[in-house]
């Protein structure tokens, strides 16, 4: 079947398509231009039109209108979640910039519209590189395209109550995973506190805040490589999560 033979079959993949492309972020605005985007979501939803067996979109206009809603929505709702893998280590490096007092640093990120400290966008950088260069983006475009198995292209998407409860636990899986790579940096940080705290308590004259923020960052910058070396390990494990998150949907 050529992608052609159904225009209206195309136009509803492509409301997946476009609403995916949009809102992951590793093709997202800033990594690849608008045109790049767009190429790549049509190039995405030939295939899908062109790989459908039996599909046929809706004739009438009312029909057609909310299922293109629908999977535009759909795509959207896809993209979010996909957005997760780098969302988990971007919060990994805010509680980093927040304990080692680097946030008050915090710029506007372009990527995104919002602000973000050093180390948050570090690994928001870092996780987007290590993707690409493991290939994982070739995984994550495969999920996505398999959710197309789970609904067509020409049927209204519908979440049930068991697909919310998986993607309830899995993004707070996601969460603490993000607690969980910068666990020996929050440790360190703490055991800092706790010295100065102690340097207060003996030495009451001396200004231990000022002490404080050059100590912390020392920490943060030395031990900050600890956590790169198990990043391609945190990196599998969190896009297996989330292709199996996107795989609960439908």
């Amino acid at each position: 079947m050529s992608p052609f033979d159904d225009p209206a079959l195309l136009a509803l993949a492509l409301g997946r398509t476009a609403g995916w492309v949009a809102t992951v972020p590793i093709f997202g605005p800033i990594r690849i231009s608008a045109t790049g985007r767009i190429a790549l979501a049509l190039a995405l939803a030939l295939f899908v039109a062109g790989s459908a067996e039996t599909a046929s979109a809706p004739a009438a206009a009312g029909p057609f209108a909310l299922v293109l809603a629908g999977q535009v929505l759909y795509g959207l709702l896809l993209g979010w979640l996909t957005s997760l893998v780098v969302a988990t280590f971007e919060a990994a490096g805010g509680v980093i910039d927040a304990l080692g007092g680097f946030s008050i640093g915090a710029v506007l990120d372009p990527s995104t519209g919002t602000q973000n400290a050093v180390f948050a966008r570090f690994f928001q950088l870092i996780i987007v590189a290590a993707i690409l260069v493991s290939n994982a983006h070739v995984m994550i475009v495969g999920g996505f395209l398999r959710s197309f198995t789970v609904s067509g292209p020409t049927a209204l998407p519908i979440i049930g109550e068991r697909s919310l409860d998986a993607v309830a636990r899995a993004t707070a899986d996601l969460l603490l995973a993000s607690l969980e790579i910068g666990a020996p940096l929050i440790g360190a940080l703490l055991l800092a506190e706790v010295a100065m705290a102690l340097a207060a308590r003996f030495a009451p004259h001396t200004n231990v805040f000022l002490l404080s923020l050059p100590l912390k960052s020392f920490i943060v910058i030395v031990l900050v490589g600890n956590v790169l070396v198990f990043l391609p390990t945190y990196t599998e494990v969190i896009t297996e999560r989330t292709l199996t998150l996107i795989g609960t949907l439908g």
